[in-house]
């Protein structure tokens, strides 16, 4: 079985904390949220179209659907937060699909999804909490937050039956290998 994801660091809530701290730097940054939404949209759709397995197509497509929706809300939010903010709607438009599915193969493409998944909603939590004050905020950065536990207890159920079914050490090596390569890309 998956041990759950571990709280945020205090060095992960403090970092947070500070780069979210005006009107100016909030609008910057929940406009720079869309591209990213958008590109893994993109690459769970690649995933449902070509995965064959009709259980993991649907939860893959509603993936996508998801990150599509948090996309839109994402650049909403920028825009009514500070009018000016540059979202022209190019990073929509122009996100990248990283074709991961097709790198990985099921198991680690799951390990992925499950570990990208669980931080990103460590970081939403502490979010919310930090704009208790916000309300508007707040509900954004919760509604977001809803989805991706989803994402993370569909992906966490799914490898939990692959290690059910005699995959156990395809699936840590796998969890082992993203944990580790987005250690390194966070390093670089």
């Amino acid at each position: 079985m998956i041990p759950s994801a571990q709280s945020p660091s205090l060095l992960t809530r403090l970092a947070l904390a500070i780069s979210w701290n005006d009107d100016a730097k909030i609008a910057k940054r929940l406009a720079g949220f869309p591209a990213t939404e958008a590109g893994s949209a993109l690459d769970m759709l690649k995933a449902a179209e070509e995965c064959t397995e009709p259980k993991l197509r649907r939860l893959f497509f509603r993936h996508a659907l998801d990150e599509a929706r948090h996309a839109a809300m994402f650049h909403a939010a920028a825009i009514a937060l500070q009018p000016d903010t540059q979202t022209d709607g190019y990073d929509l438009i122009h996100a990248t699909r990283q074709n991961l599915w097709a790198q990985y193969g099921l198991i680690r493409f799951l390990a992925f999804v499950y570990v990208a998944e669980a931080k990103a909603a460590q970081q939403f939590a502490v979010l919310v909490r930090k704009f208790e004050a916000r309300p508007e905020i707040a509900q954004l950065f919760r509604d977001v937050l809803k989805d991706e536990r989803f994402h993370v207890a569909y992906s966490r159920h799914l490898l939990d039956e692959l290690i059910a079914e005699g995959h156990g050490k395809a699936v840590r090596r796998a969890l082992w290998r993203v944990r580790v390569s987005g250690a390194w890309g966070a390093w670089r």
